[in-house]
Parts: C-alpha cells; sequence; structure tokens
C-alpha cells in the first residue's frame, strides 16, 4: 500500500478513536451530574417526609401524656383515693371517684381506670383496648405502651397518685386512641404505590413492627439482620439517623430514611422501592443509552468512509463534529430542563458573592423577573437579620477538612421583592469553573413546614375545645411572670374559675351544648380582660386567668367582679337560654405563694370557698382558709356516714290556716345529731351537702322518710294533711328528677296528694322552660308545689303567671319587721294582692308574733307557720287535735 495512503488510514483511525472517545465522556459526563443531582432531591425529600412525621408523632404522644399527668394530679381525686386507702368500702368516695372518670374521659381518652395501691379497681370509664394485637413498651419515666388495637394505635399509660407528703394512695390507668398517627401510617400515597412508613419497637427476641401500608399485619420478633444484612430499622435502633439504600423485609430493593425516636425507645423508617423512586433517572438513562449508539453507529460509519480522500473524509468529519454538537446541545437542553423544574432553587455564586446564574425556581422564589438579579450581592437578597448567619456558614464551608462530606442544611429567611421574609432551607456546595471556585446554593421554601409545625405546637400547648392555652401553657405563662416580677417588682394575680351548673346542662342538654357553652365562656373571659392578661383552660368547667400588674388587691376584686357580671349573663345556645355564673378564687403573688404549684392551689382553695357563700361569689385567698378547707372535708366524711349511721331525722313544722286554725300541712325540716359534735346546724351542713352532691343521696332519703310517715299517720289516723319538703337546687337540676320521685312514691304506696314540695323562684329560672315541664308532670301527679323565698329572688310577674305553683312563701325576712318597717308592710301587702289575683294561696314564714298574726289575718293571709304556733318537732311529739294558737308566746328564735 502508498505509504500515503497508510499514513492517511492510521490519521483516520485515530481522528475516529478521538471522536467517538469524547462522544463518550461528554454523553457519560453529562447523565452522571444528572443523575447525582437528581438522586440527591430525591433522597432529600424523602428524609424531610420523615422528620415532619416524627415531629407529629412525638408531639401526639407527648400531647397525651400530659393529659394523663394531669389526671394523676387532681388534688380532688388524690383526696378521695386517700381516703379509700384508709376505708376501701367508702361508698361516696368510690361514687366521686367514679363522677371524675366519668367527666374526664371525654376529653381525649377511651379508658380511664383508678385502682388502690393493691391494684383493686375503685372506678373506670371507657373501653379497654382487648386482645391488641401488639403491645411495645415505652421508654419512659412512668409505665406506658404503645398498642395496635382494633386497627389503631392506642397510648396505655399507668401512673401513681400521690398525696401532699408524696405517699403512694393509688393508680390512674388511661388509654388514648391516636387516630392521626394510624391515619399517618397508612397514608404514604403521596410516596407512591411502594411507600411505606414503619414503626417497631425493639426487644431481646427482635422487632415489634406495627402494621404498614404494604404489610397489612403485625411482625413480632423479626431479627434486625436478614441474609446477613441489616435492615434499615436495625440503623435506627442504633440511634443513628440518616439514608440508605438496602433490601427490606420484602427482599426487594429500597431506598430508606431512617431515624430513631428516642425518648419513646422506638424506630421509624419511610422507604420507597428503588425501581419506583429513580424510575424518571431510569427513563434518562435508556434515552442517553440511545443516544450513545447512535454516536457510536456514527463513529464506524465515519471509519468506512475515511477511505475517500484526505478531503471528503475532512469534509465529512466537519458535517459529522457539527452533527455531535447538535445533539450534545440536546442534552445539555434536557439537563438545563430537569433542573429547571425542580422543586429547589439554584443560585451560582462567583466568590465575591455575584450571582452569576439562576434557575427559574430561584427567581420565583425572590419574586424577579428572568435575568434581573444577574449580577447582584447575594446579600441584597437575604433579610438585613441573617446576613451574620449566611456570612459564618460560608466561611465554615470554606474552612471545612473533608471537601467531600455531603452539605449541611440550614435556616434562612431571603428577602422576598415584595417586602415579605420568606423561611428558607439552603444548602452549600462548590465547584471548579475556569480556575476560579464557584458557589452554589440550593434553596428551599418551608413556609408551609413552618406553619405545620407552629400548628403542631399549637396543638401540644393549647386547649383543642377553646383554643384557649392548656396547662402546660399556663404554667410557663405563670413562671414568666414570676420572672418579670424579679425585675419590675410588679405583682400579678391568680384567679380560678368555675362554672356553676355546667355538669347539670352537659347532662340534661348533651356534650355539644356543653361544648357550645364553655366556647361562649372562654369567648366572654377574652372580651373582658386585657391583651397583657392570660385566660387559659383548666379542663372540664375550670378556667384560669393570670392578671397581669396588680397594685392593689382592689384592682384584681375589680377586674372579678366585671368577669362575674359578664359570665352571669344569660347564654342563648341552640334555642336554649341558659344560665350559669361563676365562682372564683384569687392568690397574689408573691403574698400567697412563691411558685406555680403554691399560686394555683390556693387559688383553687379560695375558689372553694366562695362556692360555699353562695352563686357567683369570689374570695381572696387567706391561711385560714387551709384550717376551713380541712374542717369543711372533716365535715363532708361525716357527712357521708350520717345516713349509713342514721344519724339523718326529720322534724316537722305544722303550717296553720289563718281561716279555721287547723293544722293543714307541715314542713319537713331535715336535722343531723352528730355523736360527738352533736346537733349540727342545717345552716352549717346542707352547703356542704349541696357542694359535694350528698344532697342528692339525702333528698331522697327525705322524700322516702316522709312519704313512709305519710303511711304511719294514715294507719294512725293522726293527721291527714301534706307533708311539704324542700327540693335543693342540684335535685332540681337532675334530669331524672321525676322518674326518681314517682318511683319512690309508687314504692311506698302513698298519695302523691300528700306531697308538697318547695323550690326557689330562682333555681326555676335557671332553665325555665324545662323547670315548668318538670313541675308540671309532678303536679298533674297531685303533688302541690310552694315557691319559697318569694320577694328575694327574680319575683317577675311575667314569669310567675307562667309557674304551675299552687303557694307562694313570703320569706321570714319581711315577716320579722312587718309590724315596725313601712317598707316590709307594703311588700307584704302587694304580695298577698298580687296572688289572690293570680288565685294562688300565700303562706307567711317565721310568724312569732301576735301582732304579726293580726296584721297577716287582716289583710287576708291564707297560711302562716312560725315559733308563734309551734317550733319544728319530731314527729311523735307533735299532738294535732291538741294543737290551738297560743298568742302572747315569746319569740324563740329562727324558724330553719
Amino acid at each position: 500500500m502508498h505509504p500515503r495512503k497508510r499514513r492517511e488510514r492510521r490519521i483516520s483511525v485515530i481522528a475516529s478513536l478521538i471522536l467517538v472517545t469524547l462522544t463518550l465522556v461528554a454523553s457519560l459526563s453529562i447523565f452522571l451530574v444528572m443523575e447525582h443531582q437528581a438522586e440527591r432531591i430525591v433522597n432529600r425529600s424523602l428524609q424531610l417526609s420523615l422528620e415532619s412525621r416524627v415531629r407529629l408523632f412525638n408531639a401526639k404522644i407527648q400531647q397525651r401524656l400530659e393529659a394523663s399527668q394531669l389526671v394523676a394530679t387532681r388534688p380532688f381525686i388524690i383526696a378521695q383515693l386517700k381516703q379509700l386507702d384508709a376505708d376501701p368500702h367508702d361508698a361516696a368516695a368510690i361514687k366521686a371517684v367514679q363522677l371524675a372518670a366519668d367527666t374526664l374521659l371525654p376529653t381525649g381518652f377511651s379508658l380511664i381506670r383508678f385502682s388502690l395501691p393493691d391494684r383493686h379497681t375503685i372506678a373506670a370509664a371507657g373501653i379497654a383496648a382487648v386482645h391488641p394485637g401488639l403491645s411495645v413498651p415505652l421508654k419512659l419515666e412512668t409505665t406506658a405502651q404503645l398498642l395496635w388495637s382494633d386497627g389503631g394505635f392506642v397510648l396505655a399509660q399507668e401512673r401513681p397518685m400521690l398525696d401532699g407528703r408524696h405517699r403512694l394512695v393509688g393508680y390512674v390507668l388511661t388509654e388514648s386512641r391516636l387516630p392521626e398517627l394510624t391515619h399517618m401510617l397508612r397514608d404514604t400515597e403521596a410516596l407512591g404505590r411502594t411507600g411505606e412508613l414503619v414503626v417497631c419497637g425493639n426487644a431481646s427476641s427482635g422487632m415489634q413492627c406495627f402494621p404498614a401500608a404494604l404489610s397489612r399485619r403485625i411482625y413480632r420478633d423479626v431479627p434486625p439482620v436478614q441474609n446477613g444484612q441489616p435492615l434499615p430499622m436495625a440503623y435506627a435502633f442504633e440511634g443513628k439517623s440518616g439514608l440508605v439504600t438496602t433490601r427490606d423485609y420484602r427482599g426487594h430493593e429500597v431506598v430508606a430514611a431512617y431515624t430513631p425516636l428516642a425518648q419513646l425507645g422506638l424506630g421509624m423508617v419511610l422507604k420507597v422501592d428503588t425501581d419506583e423512586l429513580y424510575a424518571p433517572i431510569y427513563e434518562q438513562v435508556r434515552e442517553v443509552s440511545y443516544m450513545l449508539l447512535f454516536f457510536l453507529a456514527a463513529g464506524l460509519l465515519l471509519l468506512y468512509w475515511l477511505v475517500n480522500p484526505l478531503v471528503r473524509k475532512l469534509a465529512i468529519s466537519e458535517r459529522e463534529a457539527r452533527h455531535a454538537s447538535e445533539r450534545l446541545r440536546d442534552s445539555e437542553t434536557r439537563t438545563r430542563t430537569i433542573l429547571d423544574n425542580i422543586d429547589e432553587g439554584l443560585v451560582t455564586l462567583a466568590a465575591n458573592g455575584t450571582v452569576e446564574s439562576l434557575n427559574p425556581m430561584a427567581e420565583q422564589l425572590f419574586g424577579y423577573a428572568p435575568g434581573a438579579l444577574l449580577g447582584s450581592n447575594m446579600l441584597d437578597l437575604i433579610d438585613a437579620d441573617d446576613h451574620a448567619k449566611y456570612r459564618e456558614r460560608i466561611e465554615h464551608f470554606t474552612a471545612r477538612q473533608d471537601l467531600h462530606a455531603p452539605p449541611t442544611a440550614f435556616e434562612l429567611a431571603i428577602a422576598h421583592r415584595n417586602g415579605k421574609r420568606l423561611p428558607t432551607e439552603v444548602r452549600i456546595s462548590d465547584m471548579v469553573l475556569g480556575g476560579q471556585q464557584k458557589f452554589i446554593l440550593a434553596i428551599q421554601d418551608i413556609t408551609r413546614r413552618k406553619e405545620a409545625e407552629a400548628r403542631i405546637l399549637h396543638i401540644a400547648s393549647h386547649d383543642p375545645l377553646t383554643g384557649l392555652p392548656n396547662r402546660t401553657l399556663l404554667e410557663d405563662r405563670i413562671k414568666q411572670a414570676i420572672q418579670s416580677h424579679y425585675r419590675r417588682h410588679e405583682r400579678f394575680a391568680v384567679i380560678y374559675i368555675d362554672l356553676n351548673d355546667f355538669k347539670t346542662i352537659n347532662d340534661s342538654l348533651g356534650h355539644t351544648i356543653g361544648d357550645s357553652l364553655l366556647r361562649a365562656v372562654s369567648g366572654r373571659l377574652k372580651e373582658c380582660l386585657r391583651q397583657e392578661d392570660t385566660v387559659a383552660r383548666q379542663g372540664g368547667d375550670e378556667f384560669i386567668v393570670i392578671l397581669s400588674r396588680v397594685e392593689h388587691p382592689d384592682d384584681a376584686a375589680t377586674a372579678v367582679q366585671k368577669i362575674i357580671q359578664t359570665l352571669t349573663l344569660p347564654y342563648f345556645i341552640e334555642g336554649h337560654e341558659l344560665h350559669s355564673g361563676a365562682s372564683l378564687g384569687i392568690a397574689i403573688y408573691p403574698e400567697d405563694g412563691h411558685n406555680v404549684t403554691a399560686l394555683l392551689k390556693n387559688s383553687d382553695t379560695a375558689m372553694y370557698q366562695a362556692k360555699a357563700l353562695g352563686r357567683n361569689n369570689y374570695r381572696f385567698y387567706s391561711p385560714e382558709m387551709d384550717a376551713k378547707a380541712a374542717d369543711r372535708l372533716m365535715l363532708e366524711n361525716n357527712l357521708r356516714r350520717a345516713l349509713e349511721r342514721n344519724e339523718l331525722a326529720l322534724h316537722y313544722q305544722p303550717i296553720v290556716s289563718l281561716a279555721s286554725g287547723e293544722v293543714v300541712a307541715v314542713e319537713a325540716l331535715l336535722r343531723w345529731t352528730h355523736p360527738v359534735m352533736g346537733a349540727v346546724s342545717p345552716a352549717r351542713f346542707i352547703p356542704v351537702a349541696e357542694d359535694s352532691s350528698l344532697i342528692l343521696p339525702i333528698g331522697e332519703w327525705v322524700l322516702e322518710t316522709a312519704c313512709r310517715q305519710i303511711r304511719e299517720w294514715d294507719r294512725s289516723g293522726s293527721f291527714h294533711g301534706r307533708i311539704v319538703i324542700n327540693l335543693s337546687p342540684r335535685q332540681f337540676r337532675q334530669g331524672d328528677l321525676v322518674q326518681r320521685f314517682t318511683h319512690i312514691i309508687k314504692r311506698t304506696g302513698i298519695d302523691p296528694r300528700r306531697l308538697g314540695m318547695e323550690i326557689t323562684e330562682s333555681v326555676i329560672m335557671e332553665n325555665l322552660d324545662s323547670s315548668i315541664r318538670m313541675l308540671q308532670s309532678l303536679k298533674d301527679m297531685g303533688v302541690e308545689f310552694s315557691l319559697d323565698d318569694f320577694g328575694t329572688g327574680y319575683s317577675s310577674l311575667s314569669y310567675l303567671k307562667r309557674f304551675p305553683v299552687d303557694k307562694l312563701k313570703i320569706d321570714q325576712s319581711f315577716v320579722r319587721d312587718l309590724v315596725n318597717d313601712h317598707d316590709d308592710e307594703s311588700l307584704v301587702k302587694a304580695i298577698i294582692a298580687m296572688a289572690h289575683n293570680l288565685k294562688i294561696r300565700v303562706v307567711a314564714e317565721g310568724v312569732e308574733t301576735v301582732d304579726q298574726l293580726e296584721f297577716l289575718r287582716e289583710h287576708r293571709c291564707d297560711l302562716y307557720q312560725g315559733y308563734y304556733f309551734s317550733r319544728p318537732l319530731p314527729a311523735h311529739e307533735l299532738k294535732f287535735p291538741q294543737y290551738l294558737p297560743r298568742p302572747n308566746e315569746p319569740n324563740a328564735g329562727s324558724s330553719l
């Protein structure tokens, strides 16, 4: 062969090899850059998704732990358990604990169970998780387990209950269903058809895993290493967080983000099959492979053409090089399209911070038109408050030792064109181009993530029903107020608020009305307080107010009076007119306590003292209240045993006709004789019975005893009039009062027309329509009704004419000075005239002198009772035929 031809062929072969090599290297380089960037973005999204789920999981568990702690520290329940520890058969204490369990159950629990130190169950409410599919103990200070029952998570906790001296008085077991976590475990549709969230606990026998979206079944005692390779969860149990590509329990290759839930002793893994996760990347692989095959074919064809003359070969080489350049530009266009469409902003900076390039997402984040930011300095695009943080991060990145370490993310606020501050997450990387270092910033908008974190924080620190701060946030606010006192020396007040009659409204009208009432109360409290004050919901129908900047106790008293006036106004909810009001206790810092516990306890004590004074009252805390609280508790405990020990009795005071002098009825009055204390005044023990709900069994005992006395008098034929009993406010608020009374009347076999009942007008007005229906039901049976203490309550004719009452009782406070006080004289005349016009008879109580009697007879009063005729007496001392008016009998005192 001619040497020139051999030289031309040699040159042609070398040129062809160079052309093919350059084509392969360029194509592979583009593909590798594109693949690495896409994988990094996808992997980061998987890790962020896992972090969001971990935050939600921890927040929900913590919320239920705090709710259980609140139950375990309730002073009232602890006091009842302490009483039961001393006397396990105390029925009243058992009933009180059961009532507490029923009341607390709707606050997010599926089960509440109280037991004594010997684990004997005292009271329970709700349904326990029976035969859970899986039970994983949590690594907490208290005994807690995460269960899987009825297709969902259940958090079971057992906490000891300690008294003021830290002595064990019992245990409380709570179970809470966690529907949000169950939904999170199953809802992985956003990750694709192979996405799966796995939550496991670690035990010596292996991993205990809850049902995930793909497996749909529970795994027990699963070894963390299979076929010599660790499962993703094994890394989480080692306390590590990160990302790994490995095989899962199915044997499928997956990309898994893992992290420990260290404070709970659990692990969490979020994984997706690599085939699905990297499918878009694999599609690009196929496209590039086809392109490479095309280039190789072109190179082989080029070898054929190189045997032609050198000029033709050069022309062909130039044409093929142009085609290759166009294909390279197409490949670059594809790469640019991918970078332009990812959900992160990419900014390339020179070493001095000048912006050299941005993708469309970055321009959108900053709010500028394409190309408008080129040449700007990056500091001009960052919020001024974060300039120092940005410089520190750039310096730290430049001075790093490990050049191959993955970039760490940090939060940075960028300045949007419209002036708003946009929260972002930034990662820094670099490259060398043309011998100069370039920085690459990957910027991601985290506004939604910040909003989600804020929502989770709000849920953890606020009451879900009213939106007010909960116990946790309240205690933090009190601590802040104490710290502020050290700086400014300003006093503040803690006000404990307990609603009146809420339980009655909630039980009779339903929880929906009760919840609406609580929201209405919270709204009124916020409206009547200053912006710097805090109102929080303690739980149930209890609220707590932190009143800041209290210079004098009178300032607190003024605010409290405003609160009482606001809460006393009627509520109109779903067609119902409701009346509630509240009792309030006030503790002033630092006089009444130097820490959160003392202030809350002392304000609670003051509130109970206010309740003892009657409705809609307030009291300031004083050290003497502790002694009064102890005395009240002693009285309550003895009163609980009074029925069992037959210490209660009924005395009867005659009600006499002014026209005939005949005893037409007797009023049954409750008396208590204690073996040690002796006779206890009704004024002392009746309020205690009313507040503690003991009035309910006592009231039924009074009715049944009166009915049996009627039956005894019927047998002896000694008296054929009515026995009048007093209905307490708490009795009247019972929704099943008519059924209870009907049952007693039928059981004793008496004629209901022999019964009379007295009730105050203020109690009827609490729920007017319901009260009238209840009174009418009993009246239809033959029961006679008297309106007690008339003139001291609403005394409105517009309401009085609607009441189905037979008698009005003039309060003894008007009768006492009847002869000497012109106002009382005029008032009694008006009451008698008004009642007769409404065809209602009038009873005057507390008649003690002949002058009072003659005045009442002159103005046609129908009936009277009082010491003038007879004091209250036991049934066996009453002699009805022999009773005659005894004129000039000296005043013997009150007719209680």
